[in-house]
């Protein structure tokens, strides 16, 4: 029975050995597992870093990513509008503002200078050769 006892003991702990080699294999499997996805995860975060500092940076150079581009046919047809435009921007009705004040002095002036020669003689002299 010894001998036989040494077999069945020397099975069970050639089965334990396996049983814990396996368990250590999954182990380090696991760890080189999570490190892959660590690196994976690093490499992500560094490209969005390096992508962030690039739009900032062309944000602050004033470059846009899109350039627009055009084709003749986007010009070939003729738009036609049914109403003319309503909407006016402010620095248009402030130039508006300006024309209409300049007018209204120019034709203040014209009227004093009017009434100015109804009122009294008129005394432009000029020399005549």
């Amino acid at each position: 029975m010894n001998k036989e006892e040494k077999d069945v003991k020397k099975e069970l702990e050639s089965a334990e050995e396996e049983d814990e080699e396996e368990k250590i294999e999954r182990f380090f499997a696991l760890i080189r597992s999570f490190r892959d996805v660590r690196d994976s995860a690093r490499k992500r975060e560094l490209n969005n870093d390096t992508k962030k500092k690039d739009k900032e940076a062309e944000k602050k150079s004033g470059k846009s990513l899109w350039v627009p581009s055009f084709k003749r046919e986007d010009f070939a047809e003729q738009i036609e509008f049914k109403t003319p435009s309503l909407i006016r921007s402010s620095c248009n009705r402030e130039g508006d503002d300006n024309i209409m004040r300049k007018k209204q002095k120019k034709n203040h002036k014209e009227k004093e200078e009017e009434e100015e020669e109804d009122q009294g003689v008129r005394l432009n002299l000029q020399l005549a050769l």
